[in-house]
């Protein structure tokens, strides 16, 4: 499995966090005291919201992408739904480790999964940085 250590450049970044992301107004981030990122700080994402499991094979073929219209053949040859939209994301909801990682790949698809049986997933690229309001 893929971790946040083991992303590197031309790879979609398949980081299986140990706990799923959380975003949206009242839900807590997954991390605990001390391990949040600056506050106030919102991710601009450009982001594939998957119904449907994207461990096994359909992993391997995600790793070589680099753009998310080749993220979207991979994920229609395999019948997986989902929608495309661009959100914002309050940084916090990525642990440390995983937001410098995704950092390290500008432009670059990620992926992580948003649900604890790991059938619902994102995948995203940050487009920018804006500061709270």
């Amino acid at each position: 499995m893929w971790s946040a250590k083991r992303i590197r450049r031309g790879m979609v970044a398949v980081a299986l966090a140990l706990t799923p992301l959380q975003a949206g107004p009242g839900v807590a981030s997954p991390m605990g005291p001390g391990d949040a990122n600056p506050p106030g700080e919102i991710l601009l994402v450009d982001r594939l919201i998957v119904h449907g499991s994207l461990l096994g094979q359909v992993q391997k073929e995600l790793e070589p992408m680099h753009s998310m219209e080749a993220v979207m053949d991979v994920l229609r040859r395999h019948g997986i739904r989902f929608e495309r939209d661009d959100t914002r994301l309050p940084a916090s909801v990525f642990p440390p480790d995983l937001l410098k990682a995704i950092d390290s790949l500008p432009g670059e698809p990620f992926v992580v999964p948003t649900d604890a049986d790991k059938n619902g997933w994102m995948v995203g690229v940050v487009k920018g940085r804006v500061p709270a309001e």
